[in-house]
C-alpha cells in the first residue's frame, strides 16, 4: 500500500476519531482538527526507513583504482560501471566484502558504479577518473 492511500486512511480516520471524541467531550471541532493533525502525520512516523547501505566506493576521484565495500551478502553479485554516456565501460563479479577495481585502462571522465545483486540492480554511485 502506497503511503498516500496510508495518509488518506489516517485522514478519515482521524476524522472518524474527532466526530466520536468530540461528541462525547463536547468539543467537536477541536477533536476534528485534532484527528486530522494526527491522522495526517501519522503514516510518516510509521513509513519504513531504510538507511542501510548496499555498497560503497571510494576514493570518488581516482587515477588507478577504486575500492568497492558490499554490505550485503557478496554471493551471485555483480557490478557494472557505465560512463556518462550510459554505456557499460566495465563489469564483472564480486565474490568478497572488499574489492578494488582496476580502473587504469579507462579514459578521464565521470562513470558511475552499480551493483547487481540477485538480479536486482542497485542506485548508481559516481567516481571521476583522473
Amino acid at each position: 500500500m502506497s503511503i498516500g492511500r496510508i495518509r488518506i486512511l489516517a485522514l478519515l480516520c482521524g476524522l472518524v476519531f474527532g466526530f466520536v471524541i468530540g461528541d462525547l467531550f463536547g468539543n467537536t471541532i477541536l477533536y476534528v482538527s485534532l484527528g486530522l493533525i494526527v491522522g495526517f502525520f501519522a503514516p510518516s512516523f510509521f513509513k519504513k526507513k531504510n538507511k542501510k547501505k548496499n555498497f560503497e566506493i571510494y576514493p570518488t576521484l581516482s587515477t588507478s583504482s577504486v575500492h568497492l565495500d558490499v554490505y550485503s551478502t557478496p554471493k551471485n553479485t555483480s557490478y557494472y560501471i557505465t560512463s556518462i554516456k550510459g554505456e557499460t565501460v566495465l563489469k564483472g563479479s564480486i565474490n568478497n566484502w572488499y574489492n578494488t577495481l582496476d580502473v587504469s585502462n579507462l579514459p578521464n571522465g565521470n562513470y558511475i558504479v552499480s551493483v547487481d545483486f540477485n538480479g536486482v540492480r542497485s542506485r548508481g554511485k559516481k567516481f571521476i577518473k583522473l
